[in-house]
């Protein structure tokens, strides 16, 4: 756009959905990243933009529950970028409440994170 205030938000999914590599990220000035979205999917891409979105809006899995390369992202993205969680699961949300959820989110969470000081 040209704006100096303008900046990207990362998302995982997207950025697989959308057949993009890590390697298009590094080319983007660090400034210009300004937030990340975290979540984790297969590896295999769904054949239809239908089932795409489905699984955009309902079927995300937590970090490191899928194959996404979470950690070559994250140490492509300049260290203080805030990670917030998108992971929206309703499969599971039919079985497990909000608050025990949260828990395995963080959970997982943190596992992918600890693993870059590894």
């Amino acid at each position: 756009s040209g704006r100096d205030n303008a900046g990207v938000l990362i998302d995982p999914f997207h950025l697989s959905r959308s057949h993009s590599r890590i390697d298009d990220i590094t080319r983007v000035p660090a400034s210009r990243l300004r937030f990340m979205q975290f979540c984790d999917a297969p590896a295999a891409i769904a054949s239809t933009m239908d089932e795409i979105i489905a699984e955009a809006r309902g079927e995300r899995l937590f970090p490191g529950q899928g194959e996404l390369d979470l950690l070559g992202l994250l140490r492509a993205m300049p260290k203080t970028i805030p990670l917030s969680l998108e992971a929206p699961a309703l499969r599971l949300a039919r079985t497990v409440d909000a608050t025990e959820r949260a828990r395995r989110a963080m959970a997982a969470t943190r596992r992918v994170l600890a693993q870059l000081d590894a």
